[in-house]
Formats: structure tokens, sequence, C-alpha cells
């Protein structure tokens, strides 16, 4: 039930990100980097900063959300015409290595930072062309109070994340974010989702080594 839950989760996000409903346009920051480091350095040092410690003190990001607004369905958004589509996810060859019912490889923990705390969401990574693609939740990659990103945040992705084994397929760092200006601009929960394309890690797309979830069938709007 988790996992059909998880997945109809996702199925909702990528309806709101592929829909122009409402006439939302889509926000991007971007990884800053120094001109002498690279992206394996910057990992490196991300990846120190994770440790036992501070993975043990991030507490969940919770949704900053306003009674006053009015939510709108979302019914909308499929009531339309248009081409099912499926996209399928995508098994790895060491498929046993990485597969669990309760700590699923496609499925694990964001963390990042704001001011002294440390904070942490969940995420999923999707079938994409750039296997790089994972989604989450919008108030995990834009505050919506302070009008700042996180990508530049010491903002880490851990798949089949598990406290003691929190980082069994490694830690990855995001090279951007995008959400809706229905979050960005007006805190609006009904568009309250993040894509995030990371980095690669060690020259490798990290649906190559643990694979990614079907988005399923959707209206294209």
């Amino acid at each position: 039930m988790k996992n059909r839950i998880l997945f109809l989760q996702v199925v909702l996000c990528i309806i709101i990100c592929l829909t122009t409903a409402d006439d939302q346009k889509v926000v991007s920051a971007h990884l800053l980097l120094g001109k002498s480091l690279g992206v394996d350095s910057h990992n490196q040092l991300i990846e120190h900063y994770w440790t036992a410690d501070r993975l043990a003190s991030a507490i969940p990001k919770k949704h900053p959300y306003n009674k006053t607004l009015t939510e709108k369905s979302l019914l909308h958004l499929v009531a339309s015409s248009g081409k099912k589509t499926t996209i399928r996810g995508k098994i790895v060859a060491n498929r046993k290595a990485v597969t669990s019912k309760l700590h699923p490889a496609t499925v694990g923990r964001v963390l990042w930072t704001e001011g002294i705390y440390n904070y942490w969401c969940s995420a999923s990574i999707i079938t994409a062309n750039n296997n790089d693609a994972i989604v989450t939740a919008g108030h995990c990659c834009y505050n919506t109070t302070t009008k700042a990103w996180t990508v530049n945040s010491k903002w880490v992705f851990m798949p089949q994340y598990n406290k003691g084994a929190s980082a069994i397929h490694g830690t990855w760092t995001a090279r951007s974010q995008y959400a809706l200006s229905g979050w960005s601009e007006n805190a609006d929960f009904n568009y309250d989702i993040c894509i995030v394309l990371l980095n690669t890690r060690n020259n490798k797309h990290i649906a190559k080594i643990v694979g990614s979830q079907g988005i399923g069938e959707f209206i294209r709007l």
C-alpha cells in the first residue's frame, strides 16, 4: 500500500509539472561552482559535510501551509481530452542488489541546510532521458518565506536511505532545480513540487545504477 501511495504521488507530481494550466511558468536555480572547483571536488566537499551526527540531527521540512489559500481541485488537470502516455521505469542489471520492499532503491532522502538547521524530505528517481532526474516537494527546493533556493545549500540525495546504511548507493548533489510559479510566487500547495537534476557521481548517472520509477499513465494537456 505504501509503495502504491508513493507511486500515485509521483504520477500526480508529473501531471502538474507537465501541464500549462493557469499559465504556470517554470522557474529554476542552478548550482554555482567556483572556477577552480569541479563537480567531483564539489561532491566530495558536500559528502564530507553530511556526517552521521548531522544526518541524525536533520529534521523533516514541514510544508508552510497557508490556511487562507483556497485549494483548487486538481480534477481539471485530467478532465481535458488528451493522449494517454506511459513512461516505464528502468530496472538495472543488478536488480537484486538494489531491491528492498521497505526501502526501494529508487526512493530516498534529500537533505540540505538553512541557517543553523539541517532539513530532510523524501524524493523518488524518475525515468528521464538524462538518467539524472528526481521528484520531490517544492518546499524542499524553494523557501517561499526567504525567497531562497536550496540547490547551493549543501543539498544532496541519498537513494534507498535507511539510517545505519544511509549512503548505500552514494551521496548525490544537485546541479539544478525546477519548480512552478504557483509555488514560488504564491506558495500554492497545489504546485508544491520540484524536479531536480543531479550531478553525475564518478561519471555515472544515478538511474543507471539503481534504476528509476515509471510515471504511469497521465493526460498530456
